[in-house]
């Protein structure tokens, strides 16, 4: 019997589907749901087997992708980031070296089901940044529900990564990680814009 990875609770009240706006066209994970769709689709109703075995495996990939997808895009946030805020170059390949390459998997804490698993993160950039963000998360309500959405996808694809990927199977659809997506995509978009945006050279490491 295939073994149960992992199981998803949806945030919000996004419906799948109303989740996607017009920013998205050249989003390639939406791009990505959109071509698994059709082919889910296309799949015979008569070859039922079939058609259950290849959308079980087309969820795990996008929810790979979307993992992937995510750590990229932070990766280059903070790489980016250390290099603008470095008066010298090799001060930011060493923090580049150091935090951001081969180390995404520690910068926050996947199995917690709540908004402080991404106090880790926040922590990295000291003190003072922490207790900065930690305060905007407390105040906003749709910035919660976006990392949550974001830890779990991260969870996902962490226990498929680490599982027989053939076998392990998913109590979540393509509708799920689609909205999974959308809500997680707040908060990287949100360090996107924040972390560079906020300057203090006085504050000390904790």
């Amino acid at each position: 019997m295939p073994e149960r990875c992992c199981s998803v609770k949806i945030d919000g009240d996004v419906e799948p589907g109303d989740e996607l706006d017009s920013d998205n066209d050249n989003d390639p994970i939406v791009q990505l749901f959109s071509s698994v769709q059709e082919i889910i689709s296309g799949l015979s109703k008569e070859e039922l087997g079939v058609r259950t075995s290849a959308a079980s495996m087309l969820v795990k990939h996008a929810v790979m992708c979307s993992g992937s997808y995510f750590e990229s895009r932070l990766c280059e946030t903070v790489s980016d980031f250390l290099r603008e805020s470095s008066r010298d170059l090799k001060v930011a390949e060493f923090g580049i070296g150091q935090g951001v390459k081969r180390k995404y998997h520690t910068w926050f804490e996947w199995k917690v089901d709540k908004p402080r698993g991404a106090n880790v993160f926040f922590a990295l950039f000291g003190r003072s940044y922490k207790d900065h963000a930690v305060e905007i998360v407390k105040r906003d309500e749709s910035l919660q529900v976006a990392i949550r959405s974001f830890l779990r996808l991260g969870r996902l694809r962490n226990e498929l990564a680490h599982s027989d990927l053939v076998v392990a199977s998913t109590e979540v659809t393509l509708d799920e990680v689609r909205v999974l997506y959308a809500q997680a995509k707040g908060f990287v978009a949100f360090i996107a814009s924040d972390l560079p945006s906020v300057t203090d050279r006085t504050q000390t490491a904790t």
